[in-house]
């Protein structure tokens, strides 16, 4: 899994082009931008909150000086690489087929929320997904106390990773859960204290945070719910392992939804559910024929091409390129098009599954679903014919035949005290 992790992450620093740290350059602008911030930080500017509460990458990244711009951006790319290490071995509990877990990378890169990480290498959310895929590991582990500590140690690069307390919770470690929440408000207070005087994030409204937020994850949105699925319905993944790890991915999709209304950047933030997403989505691929997840893969690839600007799709960006809206409205079209091509990939490529699904339900469901409650019950034998049914007859059958060996062994028995002489296989 780590040379899947390491291959992923050049296949795709090589095709994302990152943003420039100067204020202008030839592919984005950043000037005033949540970059921007962090930069200014790591060069020991003042910064406002919240962005001053994440303090501990760029403080790492001063100390390099002049160069600490480079050393942020090295720092993410780091993190970025343990991150998705650590999500390919939660990805290598659901699934041991390398395959499946290379197609289900490939599902999760046609959503902008993966490729982000690639294009914005200043930001906090490589080293935020490294903590939330490094508590996954420890919490399914059971070591709780590294859960605790990872846990104070995250609320320095993003506040939410405090909502990993709830799994603390559901184990009733409350030592562990002391010390994390303790030590979450002493560095939260500290973060506060640190920084300059932040006005309020007023949450984004409109049609447009439902479109960021399917572009997100994009097809994976459909594997991963399959995958959910499966986990939910299927008997032989209900022991404690598969407990815990189902607990783990409903705590981190509950807080990456519950982050969402409070930013403006939804397709972004989206990149914190990928150690939830991931491994669901190569749930959701397992069982599948080969050829129809090759299909579906395939049809997938163009979304990835275009829903942000790669190197490929460059030619078709706008004359002036400062925000991913302008790249949207320019290819509009041919967004549209790569899109339903993927989601049609998913559901081909998972079909197989939805159908095993389907047959795990109970059948006063599936009737009720399918409409057709009174064609089933006026279908249905009545209870008195039912006893003169081929099946009935032959349990009869099979019950006298039982019957009539039970007699003949106790016969026996008592033949066998009554003359000891008598010995199977032995005549007078």
């Amino acid at each position: 899994m780590t040379s899947m992790a390491a291959a992923v992450f050049i296949i795709f620093v090589t095709l994302v082009p990152a943003r420039h740290s100067e204020a202008v350059d030839p592919w984005y602008r950043i000037d005033e931008s949540d970059a921007a911030r962090y930069i200014g930080m790591s060069g020991g500017q003042p910064t406002p909150y919240p962005w001053g509460g994440r303090w501990l990458l760029p403080s790492l990244a001063s100390l390099f000086g002049e160069n600490s711009t480079v050393a942020l951006q090295f720092l993410n790319y780091l993190f970025l690489l343990a991150a998705l290490v650590a999500i390919s071995y939660l990805t290598a509990k659901q699934t041991r087929s390398q395959l499946v877990a290379a197609c289900a990378w490939i599902f999760t890169a046609s959503g902008a929320a993966f490729l982000l990480l690639f294009q914005n290498p200043y930001l906090m959310d490589s080293a935020g997904l490294f903590v939330f895929a490094a508590i996954g590991l420890a919490y399914i582990r059971k070591k709780y106390a590294l859960v605790a500590l990872l846990i104070v140690t995250g609320v320095t690069i993003k506040e939410v990773a405090v909502g990993f307390v709830i799994l603390l919770l559901l184990q009733k470690r409350w030592t562990e859960f002391a010390f994390a929440v303790g030590g979450s408000c002493a560095l939260l207070m500290y973060g506060m204290e640190r920084s300059e005087a932040g006005s309020a994030i007023l949450p984004e409204i409109g049609i447009g945070v439902l479109v960021k937020f399917w572009f997100g994850l994009n097809a994976a949105w459909p594997v991963a719910i399959v995958g959910l699925l499966i986990l939910i319905t299927v008997p032989r993944f209900r022991t404690e392992s598969s407990t815990l790890t189902f607990q783990f991915f409903a705590t981190t999709l509950l807080i990456t939804f519950a982050a969402l209304p409070i930013a403006t950047d939804t397709s972004r933030l989206l990149a914190f559910a990928l150690p939830a997403t991931v491994p669901l989505c190569a749930q959701g691929l397992s069982r599948c024929r080969s050829h129809s997840l090759a299909l579906g893969t395939v049809l997938s690839i163009p979304a990835i091409l275009t829903i942000i600007p790669t190197r490929i799709s460059w030619p078709f960006k706008p004359d002036t390129l400062t925000q991913l809206e302008s790249w949207y409205a320019t290819n509009i079209l041919e967004i549209g098009f790569a899109t339903a091509m993927a989601i049609i990939g998913s559901i081909f490529a998972t079909w197989r599954n939805i159908a095993y699904i389907y047959a795990r339900i109970p059948r006063k469901a599936q009737s009720k679903m399918l409409g057709q409650q009174k064609k089933r019950t006026a279908c249905r034998v009545p209870e008195r014919d039912q006893s003169n049914s081929a099946a009935a007859i032959s349990g009869r059958i099979s019950d006298r035949v039982r019957t009539n060996h039970v007699v003949d062994r106790t016969i026996y028995r008592r033949t066998s005290r009554e003359h000891h002489t008598y010995r199977p296989g032995h005549f007078d």
